[in-house]
């Protein structure tokens, strides 16, 4: 589990660190404390794993900046659909307009209350996410690990995965994601058969297209998104999608 924590005040950074020590002891699960800031930037800038398995605490104001939090949010669930966030504020008046910012929070937690209580309201939520991990792990997830990333997407969700004007460079592309990460096609096609290689610049997933344009030499998918295909592999394309109906 990794932990990210955005708080402008040193004791309240501190305690959060030290109950989720405790808490990481008492479950016996490991955590990871990766950033611990007040800055949005440099918490932003040192995002480098994605998943089910990241926890975020963010306060909601931050440097008098009443909705920062909130902000942040958005641009963490931007880069990451499957990650936790929880608001450990005492802006609890501002769970009504998350739904604006779209950022599905999972909870918020009051951080001037009593140690005691707040110990608890952490621990729930932790407890949830992990328990919420267990049940999922036996999804169909693509996965892959990099020198600086970790990526879990369920492969229902991937429509392609595409190479980046950047030499080695990787780009996965979801409803709501754009993940870029360094690795060769040549290697994730090994690593993951069910993908098609329609083009020396494109992997695509099969179940996602809906329909392929012979003409154009152009595959189209569910979501309106579309990639390049070679005109010699239309063919084993349309049986492949064809034996799985």
């Amino acid at each position: 589990m990794n932990i990210y924590i955005l708080e402008d005040e040193l004791y309240h950074q501190t305690r959060l660190q030290g109950i989720l020590g405790d808490i990481s002891k008492q479950l016996g699960e490991p955590m990871m404390i990766k950033v611990v800031t007040g800055k949005p930037d440099e918490l932003l800038e040192n995002i480098t794993t994605f998943g089910r398995d990241q926890i975020y605490f963010l306060d909601i104001e931050l440097k008098g900046q009443e909705k920062r939090g909130l902000e942040v949010a958005q641009k963490i669930r931007e880069k990451d659909e499957q990650a936790t966030i929880i608001f450990v504020t005492t802006h609890s008046e501002f769970a009504a307009i998350t739904y604006r910012y779209k950022v599905a929070a999972l909870d918020f937690v009051d951080k001037e209350k009593e140690t005691v209580d707040f110990t608890k309201d952490i621990l729930a939520n932790v407890s949830f996410v992990l328990e919420r991990n267990r049940t999922m792990d036996s999804e169909d997830v693509f996965e892959i690990k990099t020198q600086t990333r970790h990526i879990r997407v369920p492969f229902q969700d991937i429509y392609f995965i595409e190479t980046s004007e950047t030499a080695h460079k990787l780009t996965l592309w979801t409803d709501r994601q754009r993940i870029e990460f360094y690795e060769s096609m040549k290697v994730i096609e090994k690593m993951e058969p069910r993908f098609f290689r329609a083009h020396k610049a494109f992997l695509i997933n099969p179940n996602k297209v809906k329909e392929i344009d012979r003409q154009e030499n152009v595959v189209y998918f569910s979501n309106g998104m579309d990639c390049m295909i070679s005109r010699r592999k239309i063919k084993s394309l349309e049986e492949q999608i064809k034996k799985k109906k």
